[in-house]
């Protein structure tokens, strides 16, 4: 996973922040607190082999990052009082991706769009 080096000239807040003001307001928070995360300062992008691998690391590092995972001592409290729902996150990195904010393996697309059509073609019957 790489970013796109277009979204260092879109940091429009006096703090630095990246700002994404073209991404659904469902979801642009948790997109522009996921470029954040990926550009800062020492982060490791997760290693991944499939979308939902990415996304799983995503969520396990976002939810460390800003929803205080490594500091709970009860697990489903903390996930049903304080954990951003992970399609939110999902979806953000979907839209990210889509939108080519950040760019993902080749490999790992490519994958991808092959598990799309043999799904497709088991539900419609059609190739």
């Amino acid at each position: 996973m790489k970013v796109n080096s277009r979204v260092f000239t879109e940091r429009t807040d006096l703090l630095g922040g990246i700002q994404i003001p073209n991404c659904p307001s469902q979801i642009r928070p948790i997109a522009e607190r996921l470029i954040m995360m990926i550009t800062k300062p020492g982060y490791s992008p997760p290693n991944y082999n499939t979308v939902s691998e990415l996304d799983k690391n995503l969520m396990m590092d976002f939810w460390e990052e800003y929803d205080g995972l490594s500091a709970i001592t009860d697990l489903r409290k903390w996930f049903v009082c304080s954990a951003t729902f992970p399609d939110l996150i999902t979806r953000a990195r979907r839209w990210l991706t889509e939108h080519q904010y950040i760019f993902l393996k080749a490999d790992v697309i490519e994958r991808a769009y092959e598990a799309q059509a043999k799904f497709s073609k088991a539900v419609g019957g059609k190739g």
